[in-house]
Parts: C-alpha cells; sequence; structure tokens
C-alpha cells in the first residue's frame, strides 16, 4: 500500500480540525476581530500622524490605546489584543 499525503491528513488531528465547520467559523470571526483592529489602529495613527502633526512615536502609542480601548470583551478572542503593534 501506498503512501498517501492526503490520507494521512485526514487521519491526523489537524485533518480532523480541519474537517469541522465549526473551526472554520471560529477562525473566520478570529480574522474578522484582528481585522478590524488593525484598521482602528492604522486609521488613528495615520489621523494623529498627519492631522493632528503628531511625532510618531507618539501617534503610534497614542493609535495603540485607542485600538486597546475599543475592544470589547464579548469579542470572538477576549484574551488577545486585535491592535497591530503600530
Amino acid at each position: 500500500m501506498a503512501f498517501s499525503p492526503a490520507a494521512a491528513l485526514a487521519r491526523s488531528r489537524a485533518g480532523r480540525a480541519l474537517s469541522r465547520p465549526h473551526n472554520w467559523v471560529q477562525l473566520a470571526k478570529f480574522s474578522a476581530v484582528g481585522a478590524s483592529g488593525y484598521v482602528i489602529n492604522l486609521a488613528v495613527y495615520t489621523a494623529l500622524l498627519r492631522g493632528a502633526g503628531f511625532h510618531y512615536t507618539s501617534a503610534a502609542t497614542s493609535a495603540g490605546r485607542a485600538c486597546a480601548s475599543s475592544s470589547s470583551p464579548s469579542s470572538p478572542t477576549p484574551r488577545t489584543s486585535s491592535c497591530s503593534a503600530g
């Protein structure tokens, strides 16, 4: 019997996890939270840097704080931050 990578993946823990729709829904939620945090961070950073004339380090710090304060405890991933490092 020849080795089949597809059959090995289907039997593995990762293969079983990939076949469950719930895991894909959770991944989509996690991605949406991360993308929204990135957009908030980038928007605040750009507004402070270009609009308000902040120095880039102050703008990055303030944008990170604004993003962290906008994170909701009811998000799909409450223990992780959705904000980028700036």
